[in-house]
Parts: C-alpha cells; structure tokens; sequence
C-alpha cells in the first residue's frame, strides 16, 4: 500500500460517509423505537 496524500484524503472521505450512514440508520432506528413505544 502506498500512502500517498490522496490516498489518506480518499480513507477520510469513506470513514466519513460511512459514520454518516450509520448515524441515519441509528436515527431511524430510534424513530421507529418511538413510534413503536407509543
């Protein structure tokens, strides 16, 4: 593996969408966790 800048910036981009991706699942997690308390 090189690690070259771009190949550093490509590794934060992909670690970054994937916590993004996992909070929505997480939101919508609990949001179904409420509707289903009610």
């Amino acid at each position: 593996m090189i690690f070259s800048p771009n190949f550093k910036v490509n590794n934060l981009i992909k670690c970054q969408i994937i916590s993004i991706q996992i909070m929505n699942l997480t939101g919508k997690i609990v949001a179904i966790l409420k509707i289903l308390d009610e």
